[in-house]
C-alpha cells in the first residue's frame, strides 16, 4: 500500500481557493522571515501527521479524512459557484459548511494542541505501545463534545460578504472566528463542559465568520439580537477575530495589499498566544 507522507491538518482543495497558480503565501509566527511563499502541497501538513501506533502501518485516520473531505470538495465547490455579495445559505448549504467545520476541528492541528501531552505522547511517540483503537477515544471522541456544539449554527444566518478586490482574504487551520465570545480558555472549558444549556451559553452573544475563499466570507450571526457587524464594517472584525483563533499560522493569496497587510500581523499573532 502507498504511504502518505505528507498528511495535511487544513485540506488541499480549500488552500487552492486562496493561492494563486498552485501558490500560497504563509505567515509563521515561529519562523524567521515575514512571510514564504510556497506550493499549496507543501503548508499545513507534517510527516505521518495521523499515524498512530497500533495502526499497524494502515494510515486510517489519513484515509478516513482524505473520504470525507473528497465529498466535502465538490458540494463545496457548487456552494461557491453560487455565492455572491449579500447571499444567504440554505440550511443544505449550511450544513456544508458545518460538516467542513467538524471535520477541520477534528483533524487539524490547532485543535490537537488542545489535547493534553501525555495523550499525544502516547499515542503518536514510538517510545510507547498503547493498544490500537485507542486512539479514536483520545483523538476524536475527545473533541465530540465541541463538534457536536457547532450543529447549533443550523439555527443562524449565514450570510455572504464580498471582499473588496484589493483586500484578499487569509484563512487557518481552524477557520471559524468567532466574535464577541471572551477569553478562549474559558471558552473552550465551556465547549467541554458538561453543564446543561452550554450551547444556549455558548452561543448566546457570538458571531462568527469563515473565510470560503480568498474572496468571500460568511459571517454567521444569531438573527434574534442585534449585532454591530453589516456591510461597511465587517473586514476588520473579521481580522481582528480571525487574528485571535488562528493558530501559528495564516495563509493568504499573494498581491500587493496582502503581502503588505498580513505580514505586519505576525507581531499580533505572537502576542496574542
Amino acid at each position: 500500500m502507498h504511504k502518505v507522507k505528507k498528511q495535511h491538518y487544513l485540506p488541499q482543495f480549500y488552500l487552492r481557493y486562496f493561492a494563486n497558480g498552485g501558490k500560497i503565501c504563509m505567515v509563521d509566527r515561529n519562523l524567521p522571515k515575514d512571510f514564504y511563499t510556497t506550493r499549496v502541497q507543501d503548508v499545513a501538513q507534517e510527516r505521518y501527521y495521523y499515524d498512530f501506533l497500533g495502526d499497524n502501518g494502515n494510515q486510517y485516520l489519513e484515509r478516513l479524512f482524505s473520504l470525507i473531505e473528497g465529498d466535502l470538495s465538490q458540494k463545496y465547490r457548487n456552494l461557491l459557484n453560487s455565492v455572491h455579495d449579500g447571499y444567504i445559505l440554505s440550511h443544505d448549504e449550511k450544513q456544508v459548511i458545518i460538516s467542513f467545520l467538524k471535520l477541520q476541528l477534528i483533524r487539524s492541528d490547532w485543535m490537537r494542541n488542545k489535547i493534553p501531552d501525555a495523550i499525544v505522547d502516547n499515542l503518536f511517540k514510538e517510545d510507547y505501545v498503547p493498544e490500537g483503537k485507542r486512539l479514536l477515544h483520545a483523538y476524536i471522541i475527545h473533541e465530540g463534545t465541541f463538534a457536536e456544539q457547532l450543529d447549533y449554527l443550523i439555527n443562524y444566518q449565514f450570510k455572504v460578504f464580498k471582499a473588496d478586490q484589493n483586500l484578499g482574504l487569509f484563512t487557518s487551520s481552524f477557520p471559524c472566528y468567532f466574535h464577541h465570545v471572551g477569553d478562549l480558555d474559558d471558552l473552550l472549558e465551556l465547549i467541554l463542559s458538561n453543564r446543561r444549556n452550554s450551547r444556549d451559553d455558548l452561543f448566546m452573544n457570538m458571531d462568527a465568520f469563515f473565510p470560503l475563499s480568498s474572496d468571500f466570507c460568511i459571517y454567521i450571526q444569531k438573527l434574534a439580537r442585534f449585532s454591530e457587524i453589516d456591510d461597511q464594517n465587517w473586514y476588520s472584525h473579521f481580522v481582528t477575530s480571525g487574528i485571535s483563533w488562528a493558530s501559528d499560522k495564516i495563509f493568504f493569496k499573494e498581491t500587493k495589499f496582502s503581502t503588505q497587510l498580513y505580514p505586519a500581523l505576525k507581531p499580533i499573532i505572537k502576542s496574542s498566544r
